[in-house]
């Protein structure tokens, strides 16, 4: 699970970020403590109405559900092991989860704005099958080699959940500035992951939206492939 730090008000805190169906199911469970001016962020694609429980969750907890506008809209306290749903009043695209009472203690409420950390992501995005870096060998589901060799603290952020994402990714300085190798690489993550999060979708607007999402990311694949072959001729002919 990624780590960054956000802010509320003047307050910085230490979160881990789940991202993933998995991560956000397990959250916080099977853990005995949670260091202080630590928590977890629950990030969501879109706004919804969130629901938590406390299932096999040992540590006494607060939760504030927070909206797309990155504010906090409601903050409940949830106890030990409580298997009662806790359901967020309005629609949250954010909850955090820290010790029960750090909202009070360091004087946050509702109403107040939560700071997003600039976490980059890396772009080698390897599974536990995939080839140790530096091998040279294709990473699983892949038609060729990416990303095993490359330097981990090339990064850029990668978004794709939406086609404004996607194009935010590709305009983004840190992109721009790769050489044309680079950023077909990045091209073609981001086409993977669309696309994997695309088949996987069951909600129909989910779907909806990931399937323009992956259509463009298509397209920018094809014009990455084509600007290649010119670059390979090019040189050819220079020989």
């Amino acid at each position: 699970m990624k780590q960054q730090i956000i802010k509320i008000g003047n307050i910085s805190l230490k979160v881990e970020v789940a991202l993933t169906k998995e991560e956000q199911e397990k959250g916080l469970k099977n853990r005995n403590t949670l260091p202080d001016n630590q928590g977890m962020l629950f990030s969501y694609p879109d706004e919804k109405f969130r629901e938590f429980w406390m299932k096999n969750t040992a540590i006494p907890l607060s939760i504030a559900f927070i909206d797309k506008d990155k504010k906090i809209t409601e903050i409940v306290d949830m106890e030990p092991y409580n298997e009662k749903t806790i359901k967020s009043k309005s629609q949250a695209k954010w909850a955090l989860e820290v010790n029960k009472g750090w909202f009070k203690k360091n004087n946050i409420s509702v109403g107040d704005k939560i700071i997003l950390g600039k976490s980059k992501i890396n772009i080698k995005i390897l599974t536990e099958s995939d080839p140790k870096i530096g091998t040279g060998k294709k990473p699983k589901g892949s038609g060729r080699r990416l990303y095993t060799d490359e330097n981990p603290k090339d990064t850029v952020s990668v978004k794709f959940s939406t086609v404004s994402d996607i194009r935010d990714t590709f305009s983004k300085a840190s992109f721009k500035s790769k050489s044309h190798k680079r950023q077909s690489q990045i091209i073609n993550l981001v086409h993977q992951r669309v696309r994997a999060a695309y088949r996987n979708a069951k909600d129909p607007k989910v779907k909806a939206r990931l399937k323009k999402a992956y259509d463009y990311a298509k397209k920018r694949k094809e014009a990455s492939k084509k600007k290649t072959k010119k670059l390979n001729n090019q040189r050819k002919k220079g020989k």
